[in-house]
């Protein structure tokens, strides 16, 4: 089984009552797998573009999915490919015109009816979808049954909707996707309930008085799901740095070769930073004193002997661009096993963070830390002050 080190994913939960056994899982693959017999196939008849179906783990044209073949170490190995074809518009707009003139010249007629025009265009959207070649995406998965986890190995919208879809189709189970709001479900406890229903923005700008509470007004109705997921996501980056220079000892991370910073509003531009140490530059701290927050970094990430290079995105706590430590085994169940344990090791290592976030950001103990953060941040004015060239002011003689 190829393996890929380099690579980015997200998680989904299993939701609801319901699940099937990890014996009872291949054949579900089995009977669901791309282009079998419950596999909905393109063609003049349905006029689909898009078709999806269970593979191998490794290989978009292998569809053996036996239990032997899928399962190892209480986890269930596959792939999904998604098959679409597109007809560009110009191209069907062009293809209709030339049927639209050839009737009319047939009829003798110089306008055709709705009906008419429909039927064309339905005619011609099936020729052109029965002529064009097919583009294929295979995308890894791993179910961990025993967690109720699935990690996919893909961070794009439209092939999670993919996933989410035939996973019901198959399974009968609806995924919900990992983020910074439902993770708090996930990881957290019953007192947290109250602090996620009613969360404001924090304030860590040089510029903020007192609490930091001051935009929870916003919120007294409640907090919607992107709301709040992008509060504490880009509130747990922004922690992160902090933790990293303050106590790099205790998070194990450091800041890497880009960052991305942002404001409370949703349309604000964004800072991004590529070059040498983004966290030690200037233009780092003049965001942070602007008020921005962290909206996506790359870390490293130190575990004993093992060492990840990652970018986590705030909101959706999405990994991509992760370089897992590299395994010396030479057998096969050995190297897989390595890299299973160093895809779920990170994302445990940092559900670890999230928790000690939470049981700051979620109580009655985030006024202190927003205060240190908020001194963290005024201690860079100063670095930033001192850096900055003096403007000459002119003397008389």
């Amino acid at each position: 089984m190829r393996l890929p080190r380099t690579s980015a994913w997200r998680r989904f939960l299993l939701t609801g009552r319901e699940r099937p056994s990890l014996d009872q899982i291949p054949t579900i693959l089995q009977q669901n797998r791309f282009g079998g017999d419950s596999a909905e196939g393109f063609g003049s008849k349905h006029r689909v573009e898009s078709r999806s179906g269970w593979v191998s783990f490794d290989n978009l044209l292998d569809r053996d999915l036996t239990a032997g073949k899928v399962i190892h170490s209480g986890r269930v190995f596959f792939g999904l490919r998604i098959d679409r074809k597109r007809v560009p518009a110009n191209v069907a707009r062009a293809r209709v015109d030339l049927e639209v003139r050839e009737q009319m010249a047939a009829t003798g007629r110089d306008r055709l009816s709705r009906k008419e025009l429909a039927e064309i265009k339905e005619g011609v959207q099936d020729e052109l979808l029965a002529q064009t070649p097919a583009s294929s995406v295979h995308i890894p998965v791993v179910w961990n049954v025993e967690r109720d986890t699935l990690y996919f190995f893909s961070n794009a919208e439209s092939a999670a909707l993919e996933l989410r879809a035939a996973f019901r189709s198959s399974f009968g189970v609806d995924l919900t996707v990992v983020d910074a709001r439902t993770l708090v479900r996930h990881l957290g406890s019953p007192s947290w309930a109250t602090g996620l229903e009613h969360l404001g923005h924090s304030r860590f700008d040089s510029g903020a008085k007192g609490s930091g509470s001051s935009f929870e007004e916003e919120f007294q109705g409640g907090t919607d799901d992107f709301t709040s997921s992008r509060i504490l996501g880009r509130e747990f980056l922004t922690w992160l740095w902090l933790e990293s220079e303050e106590r790099p000892e205790k998070v194990g991370l450091v800041l890497a070769e880009s960052i991305d910073l942002d404001d409370d509003a949703v349309d604000e531009m964004r800072t991004g930073l590529r070059r040498g140490f983004p966290s030690q530059s200037l233009e780092a701290r003049a965001a942070l004193l602007a008020g921005k927050k962290v909206a996506s970094a790359r870390w490293i990430l130190a575990r004993e002997d093992r060492e990840w290079n990652f970018t986590l995105k705030g909101q959706s706590l999405a990994l991509s661009g992760v370089r897992l430590p590299r395994g010396e085994a030479s057998d096969p169940h050995e190297r897989l096993d390595y890299w299973l344990d160093s895809v779920e090791g990170l994302s445990a290592a940092l559900d670890e963070l999230y928790r000690d976030f939470l049981s700051e950001r979620l109580s009655g103990a985030w006024k202190d830390r927003e205060r240190e953060i908020r001194d963290w941040v005024v201690r860079g004015r100063s670095l930033f002050a001192a850096s900055t060239p003096k403007k000459r002011v002119p003397v008389e003689v």
